[in-house]
């Protein structure tokens, strides 16, 4: 077995037994684009399909591995602060297969999310999907549907998926 704090080389990853067939590449955990520059060598030569799953708020690394990426999964973050990044990241990414995440919870404003919202419906050609947040799913259930019908208005490709691995106890 591996140390766990031990480095992984590109070479490691590339050799891996499981990742050898595999046709598809999800980039996923914390924020991805912290290692931006390790992506770049990973994915370099790299003929898999690749998803980017990502909260939208580094567009300057983004943008140095851009070309290589074909789907990204961008989770809207209605956080002070964060959309003119997420905004500009978004501008960058709507040339790749783009589709936003955004979490419903127990706190959410139904009013404030749709205003949040107003700031992207220039992206109105991507995929958008409410994510009830499980700990409270039946609250959060109902104000994801509640919302959907206002926010198909501007986004005619929304849906709603439950955070399914949560459902699972997957962290």
């Amino acid at each position: 077995h591996r140390d766990p704090s031990a480095e992984i080389s590109v070479g490691d990853i590339l050799n891996h037994p499981a990742l050898i067939q595999t046709q598809t590449w999800s980039l996923t955990g914390g924020e991805p684009l912290l290692q931006a520059s390790f992506i770049k060598k990973l994915l370099a030569g790299c003929s898999r399909k690749i998803l980017l799953e990502t909260n939208g708020t580094l567009p300057e690394a983004f943008s140095s591995i851009r070309e290589l990426v074909d789907v990204v999964s961008m989770d809207l973050k209605p956080e002070a602060g964060l959309l003119d990044k997420q905004i500009e990241f978004a501008r960058l990414a709507c040339c790749r297969e783009l589709y936003f995440k955004l979490v419903i919870t127990a706190e959410s404003s139904l009013d404030e999310l749709l205003e949040y919202l107003d700031f992207f419906k220039g992206f109105s050609r991507c995929l958008f999907v409410l994510q009830p947040e499980f700990s409270a799913f039946s609250d959060t259930l109902r104000k994801a549907l509640m919302l959907h019908d206002s926010v198909q208005v501007k986004f005619p490709r929304v849906r709603i998926i439950p955070q399914v691995h949560k459902w699972m106890g997957v962290k």
